[in-house]
């Protein structure tokens, strides 16, 4: 887009702008700057706020961003590798792009020069020594780790080297064979290589020269004669630390190199000396105030070292010495093109189709998108013509292309994704991290963790220990009076991880049959509540309705008008609920995912289909709140279509409410979205054909009962956001049809969570810092009696607009206190926990959580996920009081800190939720049995129960005991971590095929390199418990020189089978549940037997 497309005499305009040293222009509107730089078409580096970078990147795609570190001119602090690798790489591509993108802050970074710019090239054959790679990798700047999680690291397993580099979306593994490179290969999340690769670049991290520091500490030392003991002492630590981590006070120590040409030290300006700058929405004045009470608040640690004058006199050449041109809202003095945002009423009002047909005549409609194949197909659907090459003629013209915002002019209209796909802007989905940890952590056991032996109960884990001649490793569980058990690792598929209520639960003896009594108590527990709910099930059965249609064309375009890819999770619950909505069944499906993972969408989608067939559709929501989000979805969602849609609350006025209910029973209303008002007996709805419940476990019992009535003649979708793990999901899915989203979408950024002991001052920047960049924030404080003295201690603190809301006020004013701080007119909303449900306000960033000590890990989760719910990183604070703080407490903060990457709910769930997620979804009574066997044997038992009652056969696994007298364990040496030493054991132990042994040795190579022969000897151990459970032994083991296999007497064992063992095995005997042989290499010869028994092998 020219300038021409959006004014008339555009040549003026541009002829004067090229002429003109310093010029304002009155507008802050990215189209705007778009046509201007490409009309100047000249080296340009544009200023502007941190939250504009990703989306002027968007737009000049040929642009390099220069990010900043996020630290003041001067401010001492560390600088994130991933920063430096970007900063590194935007120098280098310098000569390949005119423009540059970055921030009042970015200017003020120190970069690095360009002899830092190291690169180290590796391709297949090539000679080079594991410690020479190394050594490499650590100067580069590279942490090396045991095993690789985040970018910037690398590890060293015997000749293997997986590295995580920041110019590749995947880490990489290196096999070396002695000096040469034998194999590189791209890794997947679990490690594993998956796609081999011929060479690869690795870029140094390392910001900063070894001679440069020695020559900042040479003139520090000098300086800090002068200053006092405090400084020095201040000084000195930072100097060590920038040594050791070469990330550290970047922004402040270079200034002793005086390298720089703009500035005390090297900037991005010397780089760009004859670039035009642009000044684009950012305000000059208030960084430089920032800048200002910063560097006073920094005298005291570093004296008459930190100085102000440079700053500004940097800011003032740049004004006074440079081409600029200054976007704002400049009210005079400034070019106007008369260009303003879309109005609301454009935007809101009448269909997308109306819009098009009414201004295609007026002006030029250009419509700039990311998503052409679906405007196109949207458009011809209308059946509107358009071109695809812009000029000044009349019509609609799309074009591929990114613009955050759409505007209009006397001469042009541009519509964007955001006026066509409702307001969410969508971004990139940020890199996700190497998730092998979190895999494996479901199963991981830590000494000290309670678990649950199938057959002796709950126990504590110990350890691992070796035991016996040839050695072999065991789980140590230890029971009540410190009775130890040792658990052999071939047999770790009876011991699983105790979930359940650990402050109650007691440990068992291995004497008596205390845990056998349990467990049956469980077992009828489970039994009764499999009966209740199949009865549930087969009561829905009776009703009868005709199918809901699909509706082709119309459902494309609403597909069409999302502007995100579906998620997998949301494309099979699509399908799903389709599927049900097509049948002539009631639908009764419950949809679990995730704090903001697209639940909401699913049930648009299952509302337009059943408005498309006549009939109509009730939202129900727990909250006004709420309410009003959902109100505003479907109505963003569904607004290409002639669809009515309505809400009724508490906040509806009177004349209007009673036009609402008098169009409900006319059915003049498609969609009405409502708190339990809607289940009033004044409210008549014709022709209900869904409902769609969102949290049911927040209403009360009175209207649970409604609910339940209205249950038996319509079809019922119900969304919740308590995490279910897929153990109970696999239970549920047979009772009662359930999807699950565990997908994140994308754009969504994990919340920074940080926990610490209370600190006032940490609170106040955190205030400031959300503030300051236009968001809003919650503080959590659960003492109602000090509540508004703490709100008023944080408004005094923070100068902010500050708003209280707890339990104990009345419904309707805290609901006014949340719609004022919904519409933006409070800053910080300071609430007990009533704010854990339902909020879902994107300007909302920022967390504080006073006394965190005192919540369960749920509740915090569910508090974290109030925020985040854009593209904007977020930050939690919890707070804690260091005097109350127990053991698990302690380990909760740990878990919540730990867990903050997106659909952590199910990490969450596995750690503390089972016991309230069980109980919102199987029920209160089954609490106590659930805490008394754990939660995975609960499940095992529920599950066992549904089969039996659904008449299906019953086959409990049998474990076999395999006992022989050679060396089978994985060496620590050979996998390094506990962890995942015991993910391999079980993984092993437990494999049901061949096939899947092969592929567990695949992966250990992969991963860790040639098997030593005791993992040789483990994987054959897994083979012979394949073949084992085929045949129906149950315990292998040797005594002298002869091995015993015993069998279960439903063993299918034949005569012949037997005749042929004689035929291979030594001195053979047989009893009535036995073979015995004579061996020379037990774990061989064992193994020859059982490939004979089990049909693997025919005799030859």
């Amino acid at each position: 887009m020219r300038l021409k497309n959006i004014v008339e005499n555009a040549n003026f305009y541009i002829n004067f702008i090229k002429n003109e040293r310093h010029i304002k222009i009155n507008s802050t509107l990215t189209g705007v700057l778009s046509a201007i730089i490409n009309e100047l078409d000249t080296r340009t580096i544009i200023i502007t706020e941190s939250d504009n970078l990703e989306k002027l990147a968007k737009i000049f795609k040929e642009g390099i961003v220069f990010n900043e570190f996020g630290l003041f001119p001067y401010e001492v602090g560390y600088s994130s590798k991933e920063t430096i690798f970007k900063k590194k790489k935007a120098i280098k591509d310098l000569k390949n792009s005119k423009t540059i993108i970055t921030t009042l802050k970015g200017i003020f970074d120190f970069t690095p020069s360009e002899d830092s710019i190291k690169e180290l090239k590796i391709s297949l054959n090539d000679t080079i020594s594991l410690t020479n790679l190394t050594n490499i990798l650590t100067d580069f700047g590279y942490e090396r780790v045991l095993e690789i999680e985040h970018q910037g690291e690398f590890s060293v397993k015997g000749a293997i080297i997986d590295i995580f580099p920041f110019n590749y979306e995947k880490p990489i593994r290196i096999q070396l064979d002695f000096d040469r490179v034998e194999k590189i290969a791209f890794l997947s999340e679990l490690l594993l290589a998956e796609e081999k690769i011929e060479e690869i670049t690795i870029s140094s991290i390392k910001y900063i020269e070894e001679k440069e520091i020695e020559q900042i500490e040479k003139t520090v030392q000098q300086k800090l004669k002068n200053e006092n003991e405090f400084v020095e002492d201040v000084v000195l630590k930072d100097i060590e630390e920038l040594k050791n981590s070469r990330n550290f006070g970047l922004n402040f120590y270079p200034k002793f190199l005086k390298n720089g040409f703009h500035f005390t030290y090297r900037t991005i300006l010397d780089y760009t000396r004859d670039y035009l700058i642009v000044f684009f929405d950012v305000n000059i004045n208030k960084f430089l105030e920032g800048v200002k009470e910063f560097i006073t608040n920094q005298k005291e640690n570093y004296g008459n070292l930190i100085d102000y004058e440079s700053i500004e006199e940097t800011i003032d050449n740049l004004l006074s010495n440079k081409k600029i041109i200054e976007f704002g809202n400049f009210p005079e003095n400034a070019l106007d093109f008369h260009t303003k945002e879309l109005s609301e009423s454009l935007i809101m009002l009448g269909n997308l189709k109306d819009i098009l047909i009414k201004e295609k005549n007026r002006r030029l409609i250009l419509i700039k998108t990311e998503n052409t194949e679906r405007v196109k197909e949207i458009l011809n659907a209308y059946e509107l013509p358009y071109k695809t090459a812009l000029d000044e003629a009349l019509g609609i013209c799309v074009q591929e292309g990114f613009l955050d915002r759409g505007f209009e002019s006397d001469k042009i209209v541009v519509l964007t994704d955001r006026e066509l796909f409702f307001h969410i802007e969508p971004t990139k989905r940020p890199k996700k991290i190497v998730s092998s940890k979190e895999i494996v952590s479901l199963e991981e056991l830590k000494e000290g963790d309670l678990v649950v032996h199938r057959d002796f109960g709950i126990g504590i884990f110990r350890g691992l220990a070796k035991l016996g001649d040839p050695p072999k490793e065991f789980l140590l569980i230890e029971y009540r009076d410190g009775e130890k058990l040792y658990v052999p690792l071939e047999r770790i598929g009876f011991v699983e991880k105790y979930i359940g209520d650990r402050r109650i639960v007691s440990l068992n003896s291995l004497r008596g049959n205390e845990w056998a009594k349990t467990k049956e108590k469980a077992k009828e527990s489970a039994k009764e509540l499999a009966k209740k709910l199949l009865l549930i099930q087969a009561k829905r059965k009776i009703y009868r309705r005709p199918p809901f249609k699909p509706h082709p064309q119309e459902e494309r375009i609403l597909d069409l008008s999302f502007p995100y890819e579906l998620t997998e999770d949301q494309m099979k619950a699509i399908e799903e609920v389709y599927a049900d909505l097509e049948g002539t069944e009631p639908m009764d499906r419950l949809i679990v995912g995730d704090v903001g993972y697209g639940k909401t969408e699913v049930a648009i989608r299952a509302a337009f289909r059943v408005v498309l067939n006549g009939k109509k559709v009730m939202v129900l929501a727990p909250t006004t709140i709420l309410a009003m989000q959902h109100e505003r979805t479907f109505r963003e969602r569904l607004r290409l279509f002639p669809i009515r849609i309505e809400m009724l609350s508490r906040l509806t006025d009177s004349k209007k409410e009673q036009e609402i209910l008098k169009d409900l029973k006319e059915g003049k209303i498609d969609i009405v979205i409502g708190t339990h008002r809607l289940l009033s007996k004044d409210v008549e709805m014709k022709d209900v054909g869904l409902l769609i419940i969102d949290e049911e476990q927040k209403f009360g019992v009175r209207h649970k009962e409604i609910i339940k009535e209205l249950r038996a003649s319509v079809d019922v979708l119900t969304l919740s956001a308590t995490p279910i793990p897929r153990t109970l999901y696999t239970s549920l899915i047979k009772l009662r049809p359930v999807s699950l989203i565990l997908t994140a979408p994308t754009g969504r950024i994990p919340v920074k969570t940080f926990t610490m002991p209370f600190n006032v001052e940490v609170m106040k920047n955190a205030i400031n810092y959300e503030i300051k960049r236009g968001g809003q924030v919650f503080v959590v404080y659960n003492d109602i009696e000090k509540i508004f003295g703490f709100a008023e201690f944080i408004k005094n603190l923070t100068n902010t607009r500050v708003a209280v809301a707890h339990g104990k006020m009345r419904k309707e004013v805290i609901e006014d206190v949340m719609l004022d701080f919904y519409e933006g007119k409070t800053d910080v909303l300071v609430a007990t926990t009533i704010i854990e449900n339902g909020l879902d306000i994107p300007t909302v960033n920022t967390l504080i959580v006073i006394e965190a000590e005192n919540f369960g890990l749920s509740q915090m989760y569910q508090l974290r996920g109030r925020i985040g719910r854009s593209s904007i990183q977020a930050y939690a604070y919890f707070f804690y009081t260091e005097k109350s703080l127990s053991a698990i407490a302690e380990e909760r903060l740990e878990a919540i800190r730990e867990f903050s990457e997106e659909g952590a709910g199910l990490k969450i769930a596995m750690k503390d939720l089972e016991i309230r997620g069980a109980g919102n979804i199987l029920g209160k009574e089954q609490h106590g049995h659930i805490i008394s066997v754990g939660y995975n044997m609960y499940l095992s038992l529920l599950d066992q129960a549904i089969k039996e009652l659904s008449g299906e056969t019953v086959n409990e696994i049998k474990e076999v005991s395999v006992r022989l007298n050679e060396s089978y364990y994985i060496k620590e040496s050979y996998i390094p971590l506990n962890a995942e030493r015991i993910n391999y054991y079980r993984k092993i132990t437990q494999a049901e095929s061949i096939d899947e042994l092969r592929k567990i040795e695949g992966e250990l190579i992969d991963k860790f390199g040639y098997p030593p022969i005791e993992v040789r000897n483990l994987l054959t151990v897994g083979e012979i418990m394949v073949h084992a459970r085929e045949i129906q032994a149950k315990e292998i083991y040797e005594e002298g020189k002869r091995v015993f296999i015993v069998i279960e007497k439903t063993s299918k064992i034949t005569v012949d089978d037997l005749m042929n063992i004689a035929k291979i095995a030594k001195s053979i005997q047989f009893g009535e549940d036995y073979i015995s042989f004579e061996v020379n290499f037990p774990l061989q010869d064992t193994l020859k037997v059982l490939h004979l028994l089990s049909g693997y092998e025919k005799v030859k």
